[in-house]
């Protein structure tokens, strides 16, 4: 295509310059050079859309690929995808004009993380400004979730379980946010904090998510309580008992003393032991202090230990204890010499054993049993007892004090002081105070006192003056001792001087009868009075100077009606008054109350309802006691029940009363609704919303309650929109209206979500009742679905797979976009109704994990499907790269030792190593041979084979240069450098490596027969590269040794030559750890092949008759081979490990210059059945 010319708008120049992994973004806006591109520089240069535009110049440019990206980020292709791109656009038909405004991009997915990039999606493009834009990743990763190591705890002090915060611990990473919550649960149970952990392991998941939405992998970790807080045992107080008499031992059952509790089990036992014995019922404790020791364990083993005292006394030798009494004092009879009292109550006994004590109590010889006449003067009475077990108390005892006759004076006690007051007008005021105080004595019943005033004697009343009076009182008893004076005071006060207060009534209103001038009222009980001190305080009520007594005609208007009062003492209370007031007789009108508006429905079908209205509503009046309503509707008066037709009535109410005032008019209305039910509502649609709930919408009449039942037998109510409506659009004569029915919508949503079932509605009105249900039956289930299928034992990079989706119902709208799946791209889905296969490719880069997310598809009530199991595949990359590396390594050691250049034909000069150029081709393998003469001290080798089976090829070269010094006509010692190079396919996986080994040989003949040995000890590295997969290319290096010991001789029976050998070789080869290029760490490994081969060849002539030379040869040898690894390469064993022979036939042909054809077949295998190796062999040697 010609290059375009285009021009430029100018503007201001624009250059940008970003690193893109391993190659560089170059984003140019230039105006003055007239230049515009997008260049993705690495190993070639890529321009967004194919294009350039260059000094104003349109020049076409390879555009950018998936795999030149991959190449720069160092990821597969298969893991970008190039969205969109745009350059400079050509038209050769049209004037080009290039714009800062025009767009210059590039835009990328990035389905994995690479080593300079996490997943995302990449922009480079110009704005309005020319400038480079960056639009940010869309995440894709999950957090990583590391569980803290196992927790362990102790139950707390008393507690059955341990209270433990583990919401601290452990950690979550994300590739993109930078703090990622945890969340920790028990099961089901959410923890936010301390959690009582039992006795016992607890297992605790983490979880988590970005906020990108990606679901970490949840992991556990285990909180393990254990109990070791020991049981609370407690001790019953120390025992004492006593034995029986004369007895050594007393028994007593204690095991049954004391309690124990735990922290966690909550019934333990007791084990009691007396030193060792353990006790189990009654025990012969002996007498004096046993110590009996308490044991229990709780269900962890945590033991507690106690101890109490069970002390045993001998039999009852203990005397009782007398108390005796406080000394008694008492007074004969007033002459009598002795004095009667009973004393034998008196103190008090007490036993350790017996519970009562019975007590002798004596006068001198003399024992006494109830009185006894005690002397004036003090008598000793003694108190003696003795115990059941014969113990006698220790004698205590106690006087008797006696007194002749009465010696003590009676006792006094004064009244409280007196008040009072005097006549009004008087000097004093007459008291008898001589019943008051009071009087006792030692033992007279009756105490006469004496009251005076001075020396004046009172008997009864007194006048008492005005002020206080101090009044004495005196007694002497029957023996003549006299009481001690006691007085009280007599206070008298003036007499009364205060007069009554009168309290008026309200002011009183009446009406006279209808015509007359006045009214007859009694007031004369209206209105109070009070006074200090007379209880009641009589009234005169007065109209002017009329003292009222009874009823008054009072006049009309108003008139004053005095109050006066006057007590007994004469004092006169201040005049009050009210006044009544007289109204002529009746002038207003009843008053009318209208009932509530009524409210009826009529029968279904009919068009009125009959009611009786005439009790309702109510009239008063200020005279008449009843007042008669008239009820009318219209002209019509009501007398008893009335046709109410459908719609609304007015009912009049009038009244007139005695006096023939008229009511104000007053009215009601009786509203009578059409009892017919509604028709049946319709239900046009029923919507499942996203939270499950039902959303319902129909028709129905026009403002008909709408009742709606869900699935789950709830219910709403809801009222049809619209109202009724003038059926003829008038009004009848009789003020009532005529109404039809019209129809309306109604939508009713439930109120918590549903499950599939059946919806109904039906329609009520207040006056109609219910109308008949409609039904619709409802599906609100989400289907459910299930994945199965895909590799069982693992899958690697690359490696395509399927799994299926399951559904339990038909459903729409499938697609690959539908499925999540991690480490995996998604190829295809196929399928339809409820079955569909969904194909994958797995990237490699970790473990594949497949799932379908909730809504992925919907059924055909367009419910949306639940979120499916999750399917998770262990990725072998790793593990299928080192077995290939393991076998390629394998394979280069065999290849290896097989190639080593045989050393004894230069010592032997017997042509074996001589120069030469050989080659040959067997089935499915080929070798060519290049070797310097073996004469030389200098040499050179050039081997390469190449071989194929059913899978892999691989194309092996060989060489070697070496130099040598013969220190003897039998020994010479060496060195030389080896380098071989290994091509290995297998499909689309691929191996190869370059290596190099360098060290000492020496080859010696053994005496003087033709026997020879030869051995070499080598050392050498590689450098590698695998594409395990073929879609990603790694390197890596080993490290090599190989050792090797050869004998071989020649015999000669006749012509014929045969040449017996030995040969005994070691190889080992160490990879060196990398990490490929989908970040997976490849772990070092290290192969070991050992091989012994022992066999003996023949060569005889064949008789030719020329001076060319024609020979058969052939041999026989056996091989052992044994491999072993380390990692993966253990677990790699080549086909040609173990035993196995090899046969070989051939004809040799050599001309008279020393050139040579040989064709000989080969069998190597006999007796290996997993290695096989048959063919034929060309070899033609060009002497030079």
């Amino acid at each position: 295509m010609p290059a375009a010319a285009f021009s430029f708008d100018f503007g201001e120049y624009h250059f940008e310059y970003a690193r893109l992994g391993s190659c560089d973004v170059d984003l140019r806006v230039d105006p003055h050079r007239e230049e515009a591109f997008l260049f993705l520089l690495g190993v070639e240069f890529q321009a967004a859309g194919g294009a350039e535009l260059w000094s104003g110049n349109w020049h076409p440019m390879p555009e950018v690929t998936a795999e030149n990206l991959a190449d720069c980020l160092g990821v597969p292709s298969s893991l970008v995808e190039v969205t969109r791109q745009e350059g400079p656009v050509f038209d050769s038909d049209s004037s080009e004009s290039f714009r800062l405004t025009t767009y210059i991009g590039l835009t990328f997915d990035l389905q994995t993380d690479s080593m300079e990039l996490a997943a995302g999606t990449y922009e480079f493009s110009t704005d309005t400004n020319g400038e480079i834009r960056y639009l940010g990743f869309t995440d894709r990763i999950a957090p990583e979730l590391t569980p803290p190591s196992d927790q362990s705890a102790t139950t707390d002090a008393g507690q059955a379980t341990a209270s433990l915060n583990v919401t601290s611990l452990g950690s979550a990473s994300d590739n993109a946010d930078s703090s990622i919550d945890i969340a920790y649960a028990i099961g089901s149970t959410t923890i936010t904090g301390s959690y009582d952990f039992p006795v016992g392991e607890t297992t605790v998941t983490m979880s988590a998510s970005d906020a990108a939405g990606n679901d970490a992998t949840p992991v556990t970790f285990k909180v393990v309580v254990s109990d070791e807080e020991s049981p609370a045992l407690t001790a019953p107080s120390n025992q004492e008992i006593t034995t029986e008499s004369g007895a050594s031992t007393a028994s007593l059952d204690v095991t049954d003393l004391g309690s124990v509790s735990d922290n966690v089990d909550s019934s333990l036992s007791i084990t009691y032991y007396v030193g060792s014995a353990a006790l189990s019922g009654a025990y012969d404790f002996p007498l004096g202090d046993t110590t009996v020791t308490m044991m229990a364990s709780d269900a962890a083993g945590n033991s507690a230990q106690d101890t109490f005292t069970v002390t045993v006394n001998p039999g009852d030798v203990t005397a009782p204890v007398l108390t005796a009494p406080s000394d008694q004092t008492a007074a004969t009879a007033v002459g009598a010499s002795t004095a009667a009292l009973d004393v034998t109550s008196l103190g008090s006994g007490s036993d350790n054993l017996d519970d009562v004590v019975t007590i002798t109590y004596k006068v001198g010889d003399t024992v006494l049993d109830g009185a006894y006449d005690f002397p004036i003067g003090e008598t000793t009475v003694t108190m003696d007892a003795t115990d059941a077990a014969g113990n006698a108390a220790a004698p205590v005892s106690f006087t008797v004090t006696i007194t002749p006759g009465d010696a003590t004076a009676p006792v006094l006690t004064a009244p409280s002081d007196q008040t009072a007051a005097t006549a009004v007008g008087a000097s004093t005021a007459a008291l008898d105070v001589t019943s008051l105080g009071s009087g006792s004595d030692n033992l007279d019943d009756v105490v006469t006192i004496t009251y005076k005033v001075g020396d004046t004697v009172l008997d009864g009343a007194y006048d008492f003056p005005i002020g206080e009076t101090t009044v004495t009182m005196d007694a002497t008893d029957a023996a003549g001792n006299a009481a001690a004076q006691v007085s009280f005071t007599v206070t008298i006060t003036p007499g009364d001087a205060t007069a009554p207060v009168l309290t008026a009534p309200s002011d009183q209103t009446a009406a006279t009868a209808v015509g007359a001038s006045t009214a007859a009222l009694d007031v004369t009980s209206l209105g109070s009075g009070s006074d200090n001190l007379d209880d009641v305080v009589t009234i005169i009520y007065k109209v002017g100077d009329t003292v009222l007594d009874g009823a008054y005609d009072f006049p009309i208007g108003e008139t004053t009606v005095t109050m006066d009062a006057t007590d007994a003492a004469g004092n006169a209370a201040a005049q009050v008054s009210f006044t009544v007031t007289i109204t002529p007789g009746d002038a207003t009108a009843p008053v009318l109350t209208a009932p509530s508006d009524q409210t009826a429905s009529t029968e279904p079908d009919a068009t009125s309802t009959s009611l009786d209205v005439t009790s309702l509503g109510s009239g008063s009046d200020d005279i008449d006691d009843s007042v008669t309503i008239i009820y009318k509707v219209g002209d019509t008066v009501l007398d008893g029940a009335y046709d109410f037709p459908i719609g609304e009535t007015t009912v009049t109410m009038d009244a007139t009363d005695v006096a023939g005032n008229d009511a104000v008019q007053v009215s009601f209305v009786v509203t009578v609704l059409d009892g017919t039910p509604p028709p049946e509502p319709t239900i046009t649609d029923v919507v499942v919303n996203d939270d499950k709930t039902l959303t319902v919408t129909g028709t129905a009449q026009a403002g008909a309650t709408v009742t709606v039942t869900f699935p789950d037998g709830s219910t709403v109510e809801t009222t049809a929109s619209g109202a009724a409506t003038s059926a003829k659009g008038r009004v009848n004569r009789d003020s009532t209206a005529v109404f039809a029915a019209a129809t309306g919508t109604y939508t009713a949503t439930s109120a918590t979500p549903q499950t599939s079932g059946d919806v109904s509605a039906y329609s009520s009105t207040t006056g109609g009742g219910a109308s008949a249900s409609a039904s619709v039956a409802v599906d609100a289930t989400s289907p459910d679905v299930v994945l199965s299928g895909g590799p069982s034992d693992g899958i690697s990079a690359n490696e395509s797979f399927t799994v299926t989706a399951t559904f339990n119902e038909v459903v729409t709208g499938f697609s690959a976009s539908d499925v999540v799946a991690q480490n995996a791209s998604v190829t295809a889905v196929t399928g339809s109704g409820s079955d569909y296969t969904i194909s994958l490719r797995a990237t490699g880069a970790g473990t594949v994990t497949v799932e379908v997310p909730a809504g992925a598809a919907e059924d055909a009530a367009s419910n949306p499907t639940n979120a499916s199991n999750t399917l998770v595949f262990d990725d072998t990359t790793v593990v299928e790269t080192q077995k290939q590396i393991a076998g390629f390594l394998y394979n280069r050691a065999n290849q290896l030792i097989s190639n080593q250049p045989e050393l004894i034909g230069f010592l032997s000069q017997t042509g074996i190593g001589s120069g030469t150029l050989d080659a040959y081709v067997t089935r499915g393998a080929g070798n060519f041979n290049l070797a310097s003469r073996g004469g030389l001290p200098v040499w050179f080798r050039l081997q390469g084979s190449w071989s194929e089976d059913d899978t892999t090829e691989a194309r092996y070269a060989f060489g070697a240069v070496g130099g040598h010094l013969t220190l003897s006509d039998r020994l010479l010692v060496g060195a030389m450098l080896q380098f071989d190079h290994l091509h290995q396919d297998q499909g689309s996986r691929r191996v190869e490596g370059t290596g190099w080994m360098v060290g000492p040989y020496a080859v010696a003949q053994i005496s003087d027969q033709a026997l020879y040995v030869e051995g070499r000890v080598l050392y050498g590295q590689s450098s590698n590269k695998v594409a395990p997969f073929g879609t990603y290319e790694d390197s890596f290096d080993t490290t090599r040794v190989l050792a090797q010991l050869r004998v071989a001789g020649d015999i000669k029976k006749g012509d014929t030559i045969f040449t017996p050998y030995i040969d005994a070789a070691y190889a080992n080869e160490e990879q060196d750890a990398y990490v490929d290029s989908l970040g997976n760490s490849i772990g070092a490994q290290k192969i070991h092949l050992r091989q012994a081969s022992f066999g003996v060849g023949f060569a005889t002539p064949l008789p030719i008759g020329a001076a060319d030379q024609a020979v058969l040869t052939g041999g026989l040898a056996g091989v052992w081979s044994s491999t072993s690894g380390t990692a993966v390469a253990d677990t790699v064993l080549p086909s040609y490990a173990g035993w196995r022979a090899k046969l070989d036939l051939g004809l040799r042909y050599v001309w008279e210059n020393g050139s040579k054809l040989a064709l000989s077949a080969r069998y190597d295998g006999l007796g290996s059945a997993g290695y096989k190796d048959v063919g034929l062999s060309l070899d033609y040697s060009l002497k030079f």
